[in-house]
């Protein structure tokens, strides 16, 4: 069972939950990493990896780049957009090729429609979010790789949306709860939005943060190790020292998190489309 298949049947999370260990570390963790990596790059000539460069997908791509040879990092936004500066500048310190999809108006125009056809849904934050990803992986399709890497998880596992920050005051149970409640949630949230972009294109999507062993490590880590206050701003400290501890680079590990649909570009051209197509 892959991964991403794991969570298609929610009582997988129940028997996480009940064969959880009393405690791990960041040794545990990124022993967890280690094997998760490695079984996942097993047999894998070249490897493609969705990128932000955010520290979730850029510690996939260094780990994923130091057990193949040709990795190479495929991002999608406007010219304009957070993204683009970013992805290139954590390309440069990771020293990996990468491959910037520039979308235009046009791009989400045409593949807006293609794209809810694929998930069979008018949801718009599904489409915001799955368009980027969608040009992204369409790029990956193009240049000839089959196999692609993604950052799915690290923020269910690491205490790293908004959210927590907002139930951190009720204490630690009640930020394990919303990490459970997420990881039951993944399914239908992320993983099945990906997943069909993937399958239509014929790639194998590989979420190494999902393996059931790494998984099982990072919820048995204290939340204090996650998130430390209601204020706090960046969050995923546990990750984030995972990725120090293995090279990232600091101005990497250390950024704050921005959602996909805003950093792209993406929901602003979306909203000027739906806003033009309204007045029509």
């Amino acid at each position: 069972m892959s991964a991403v298949d794991f969570f298609k049947n929610t009582e997988n999370i129940l028997l996480l939950q009940k064969n959880l260990p009393k405690s791990s570390n960041l040794k545990d963790l990124q022993k967890a990493f280690d094997q998760s990596i490695q079984t996942q790059t097993q047999n894998v000539s070249k490897a493609a990896v969705l990128f932000s460069g955010g520290i979730d997908s850029s510690l996939i791509a260094l780990a994923v780049s130091q057990k193949v040879k040709n990795t190479v990092l495929f991002c999608a936004g406007t010219s304009n957009s957070s993204v683009f500066a970013r992805a290139h500048m954590a390309a440069n310190l990771l020293n990996l090729p990468l491959k910037f999809q520039t979308i235009t108006k046009t791009d989400v125009d045409v593949f807006a429609v293609e794209v809810k056809k694929i998930l069979g849904t008018d949801n718009f934050l599904q489409i915001q979010i799955a368009l980027a990803e969608f040009l992204a992986m369409r790029a990956v399709k193009i240049s000839g790789f089959k196999t692609v890497f993604c950052g799915q998880g690290a923020d269910e596992l690491f205490a790293g949306y908004t959210e927590f920050r907002k139930v951190f005051d009720r204490g630690e149970l009640a930020v394990q709860n919303l990490s459970w409640k997420k990881l039951e949630n993944l399914w239908q949230d992320n993983l099945a939005r990906d997943l069909a972009l993937a399958d239509y294109l014929n790639l194998d999507l590989r979420a190494p943060y999902l393996d059931p062993e790494f998984m099982k490590i990072a919820m048995a880590l204290p939340v204090a190790e996650k998130i430390h206050s209601s204020h706090d701003l960046l969050r995923k400290h546990a990750l984030r020292s995972l990725g120090l501890s293995l090279g990232l680079p600091e101005l990497i590990a250390l950024q704050p998190k921005k959602a996909i649909q805003y950093d792209s570009g993406v929901s602003k051209e979306l909203k000027k489309l739906n806003k033009k197509k309204k007045v029509k």
